[in-house]
């Protein structure tokens, strides 16, 4: 449906506590689905800021409420989407 009405779609894991993330199980199996979906789908970005992604920061665990919730305040407010928009390039923006 994304590509039928060319829009960007974006895929991506919020930032978790580091503690928390080394006790998921299945991390590496998701991220390996939706890095593949990205590199066969022009239209798709992944955006992994859990411990051990490409993005992963420690600064981001500020973003959280708790060791696995990110805080609802935060979520995309102008600091979660001007990251998201640099990440993109800004096409969303377009």
């Amino acid at each position: 449906m994304c590509k039928q009405e060319q829009i960007a779609l974006i895929l991506f894991s919020a930032p978790e506590d580091e503690e928390y993330s080394k006790k998921q199980n299945d991390s590496e199996e998701i991220s390996s689905i939706f890095l593949e979906t990205a590199q066969n789908n022009s239209n798709v970005f992944f955006l992994d800021y859990t411990y051990g992604g490409n993005l992963w920061n420690k600064d981001y665990e500020n973003w959280l409420l708790n060791s696995h919730h990110i805080n609802e305040k935060e979520l995309f407010t102008e600091l979660f989407s001007e990251n998201f928009k640099e990440r993109t390039g800004n096409i969303l923006y377009k």
